[in-house]
């Protein structure tokens, strides 16, 4: 999907309810149609098919029968990969951990020697920030929960944006199972804390057997038309997002459109398009290079969109 040309956003939220066609090519110039009312059906997610039994030559994890030893590995190899810290499941609430991500480095956090950068863990209803150091032995510890933060959502895909301090988690909320895009502070005055959500356009909620907002991923840094924002998916859409400053300073309330309330919910984007017709995204990958306007999109029918 092409990022370099966006839509002006006062274009992109107007017609909700288009029956204009749209394009089979999901270029960034087809987002000002706003076509909500797509024909295409998102087909029901197929049922899971049996996987064809492993053979010894692919590695075999429930046979009985010994591995040919040829297959085995040898003990060089094998002690490349060696437990060296396990967590408590405490730190979890005892809950599945649903997603991770990683950052070298934090605005206002310690390094020095012998720090690894930063990970930010999520179970339902918690986000847990660890240090990772270079542990060169199960004696070393490896990873310290240095802060639990209680969240309402259940986040199943983690987004670290460092330079605006800020976390992006697509998320259901524990609550009430509303999907959203939930927007947590990356400051080290309020580690993790809740700030806002990034929600479907209300009343825009399409009838399917699963979840439709799976994705997330910052465009910080991609281009300078795109500072500040996030795409999330939706079904077979994709939405724009932009971050802004929380509550509005007094000399700034002749300018109130530029900021945002903590805890509110946003439910319009800055613009929309159908980049996967008939078909629910499943995946989202941009290029990690500065300054390069690639991105990647997958989709519940096998296809992959550059």
């Amino acid at each position: 999907v092409s990022t370099t040309a966006v839509p002006a956003a006062t274009a992109a939220t107007d017609n909700w309810s288009s029956t204009a066609a749209v394009p089979a090519a999901p270029r960034a110039e087809a987002a000002a149609a706003g076509n909500w009312s797509s024909t295409t059906a998102i087909p029901a997610a197929p049922r899971a098919t049996a996987a064809p039994p492993a053979t010894a030559a692919t590695g075999n994890w429930g046979s009985t029968t010994a591995a040919p030893a040829a297959a085995t590995a040898s003990p060089a190899a094998s002690s490349r990969w060696q437990m060296v810290f396990t967590s408590d499941s405490d730190d979890h609430s005892n809950a599945a951990v649903t997603a991770m991500a990683y950052a070298q480095g934090l605005p206002g956090l310690p390094g020095g020697d012998g720090h690894a950068g930063w990970l930010v863990s999520a179970s339902k209803g918690v986000l847990n920030l660890w240090e990772t150091n270079r542990a060169a032995s199960g004696e070393e510890m490896a990873l310290m929960c240095m802060h639990s933060q209680a969240v309402d959502v259940a986040i199943s895909k983690l987004v670290l944006e460092p330079s605006i301090k800020l976390c992006f988690g697509a998320a259901l909320g524990t609550s009430n199972a509303n999907e959203c895009v939930s927007v947590h502070s990356l400051d080290t005055e309020s580690l993790l804390a809740s700030r806002y959500k990034f929600a479907p356009p209300a009343n825009k909620a399409a009838q399917a057997p699963q979840r439709l907002m799976q994705q997330v991923e910052s465009l910080h840094g991609m281009s300078p038309a795109l500072k500040n924002h996030v795409i999330v998916s939706y079904g077979e859409r994709l939405l724009l997002f932009k971050t802004k400053p929380e509550d509005v300073p007094l000399q700034e309330r002749q300018n109130a459109q530029k900021y945002t309330r903590s805890g509110s919910v946003l439910h319009n984007p800055e613009t929309h398009f159908v980049a996967h017709p008939g078909s629910i995204i499943t995946a989202i990958h941009r290029s990690p290079l500065e300054g390069s306007c690639v991105m990647v999109t997958g989709a519940q029918d096998g296809r992959v969109f550059l």
